[in-house]
């Protein structure tokens, strides 16, 4: 008798364990998902990169989506914390927020975004040649949660004794990487620091800003933008996520397609490790401004 007692007990624990681990329980998945983009880039360009990649996630997972792309950085974070947003496209420092704020599970990266680089740029006329020569200059970031456009630059302007509040006679946020390249541009500020990869991009379109605009420094790397979704959704669910984009190669048409729009060669998996340099470089900038 005592050991029937015992054996049920022990199978109650056991299934009231299982029952409560959202994580390793099963669950129905999704007929339609909400996807936000983090509005790094003009609306135009952001749903051009990436439309050939949602119709074949949308195709191999059997699911419908709406595409949000939130007016900035904070209202990406707030309508994901707010369960608006299903899966979403974070820079590394929205990520962060987001996995500390709601729970946001990351799933994976582009091959380029564990060497992402910033780029402190400036216009050619002004005979400007390196950062040393930026005291008392005008100077705009990114947006204030940009990984690339503030928070990285500012993690390494500090290993280089450089307090951008102290060292340039004025600093602004622009809001976006493009923002920031244009008011370079339009002489709003004397130099500005964005994402080499938009810089890059830029300079193929407008082959004129090759002689306007001057790189005089740049970062060393650091990992950057991630695919994250709502911790609700089980692992099966996210396991196909992961499984559609790695079966993303060159090899086919519209893999080719696709990553020649990402910019990238191949997906792959991807784990909150691989955020422990911009989480310190976090930890850095939120201590000094307290």
């Amino acid at each position: 008798m005592l050991r029937l007692l015992i054996a049920a007990i022990i199978s109650f624990l056991l299934l009231s364990i299982c029952s409560c681990d959202p994580v390793s329980k099963s669950k129905k998945l999704p007929q339609h998902i909400v996807i936000g983009l983090l509005p790094d880039r003009t609306p135009e360009h952001m749903l051009k990169t990436h439309e050939a990649l949602f119709t074949y996630i949308s195709k191999m997972l059997g699911v419908s989506y709406d595409v949000i792309i939130p007016k900035d950085y904070d209202d990406l974070l707030n309508q994901f914390h707010a369960g608006e947003i299903d899966l979403a496209f974070f820079g590394g420092i929205t990520f962060i927020k987001a996995m500390k704020q709601s729970g946001a599970v990351p799933l994976v990266m582009r091959n380029i975004d564990l060497d992402f680089i910033s780029y402190l740029i400036v216009r050619t006329d002004s005979r400007l040649k390196s950062i040393d020569m930026l005291g008392n200059k005008s100077f705009s970031f990114g947006s204030l949660l940009s990984t690339s456009g503030h928070i990285m630059p500012r993690y390494y302007m500090k290993a280089l004794n450089i307090s951008p509040e102290n060292y340039f006679s004025k600093v602004q946020y622009s809001g976006s990487h493009t923002a920031t390249l244009e008011n370079v541009i339009n002489k709003v500020v004397d130099a500005g620091v964005l994402n080499s990869q938009v810089f890059e991009a830029s300079t193929i379109r407008r082959p004129v800003l090759n002689n306007e605009l001057t790189v005089i420094w740049q970062s060393p790397p650091f990992p950057d933008y991630v695919w994250a979704i709502q911790p609700k959704f089980g692992i099966d669910f996210n396991q196909k996520l992961v499984d559609a984009f790695m079966s993303i190669t060159p090899e086919t048409p519209i893999g080719k397609k696709i990553l020649k729009n990402q910019k990238a060669d191949t997906f792959y998996p991807t784990s909150i490790a691989d955020f422990a340099e911009l989480e310190q470089a976090l930890k850095l900038t939120e201590s000094t401004n307290d």
